[in-house]
C-alpha cells in the first residue's frame, strides 16, 4: 500500500513539473474570441508583395494533439471565433497570396497560439449547464 502511495505522489510530482515547463502559457475561458496578428506586408526573402497581389488570412483551431480544423478565410487582420465543441484549443493563422484572378499563388506556415515569440496562449470551453427547473416548495 505504501509502494502505491509513493508511486502515486511521484506521478503527480511529475504532472506538476511538467505543467510547470508551459511557463507563460495563458489559458482564456470563453465562447467566443477575437484575435488579431500584425499583416503580412512582405514575401519571405524580405520583398515586398508585389502591386496587385492580394493578401488573405486563413484561421484554425488546434487540440493541441494533432486534430486541426479549418475555420474561415478572411480579408482582415482579426477573425472573431465562437467554440461549439468543448476542450482547450490554440488557434492559428496563414498568409495567404492570390493573384488579381483569385489565383492562390502561396500560403505561409501557420503561426500558432502556443509557440513564441509572441505570449502562448490558448482558449478553454464548457458548455454551460442547462437551468434546473421544476423549482418547488418541498
Amino acid at each position: 500500500m505504501k509502494k502505491l502511495i509513493w508511486m502515486c505522489l511521484l506521478n503527480l510530482s511529475i504532472l506538476v513539473l511538467i505543467s510547470g515547463l508551459a511557463v507563460g502559457q495563458v489559458w482564456h475561458l470563453a465562447n467566443q474570441a477575437t484575435v488579431a496578428w500584425d499583416e503580412s506586408t512582405a514575401l519571405v526573402n524580405g520583398d515586398p508583395i508585389p502591386a496587385g497581389d492580394i493578401v488573405r488570412y486563413k484561421i484554425y483551431l488546434s487540440d493541441g494533439v494533432g486534430n486541426r480544423t479549418e475555420l474561415e478565410e478572411t480579408d482582415n487582420s482579426q477573425a472573431t471565433i465562437t467554440f461549439t465543441n468543448e476542450g482547450q484549443f490554440f488557434v492559428g493563422v496563414s498568409s495567404l497570396r492570390y493573384d488579381q484572378e483569385n489565383n492562390l499563388l502561396s500560403e505561409s506556415p501557420i503561426t500558432w497560439s502556443n509557440v513564441e515569440p509572441s505570449e502562448p496562449f490558448g482558449f478553454v470551453f464548457w458548455q454551460m449547464l442547462a437551468e434546473p427547473i421544476g423549482l418547488r416548495i418541498q
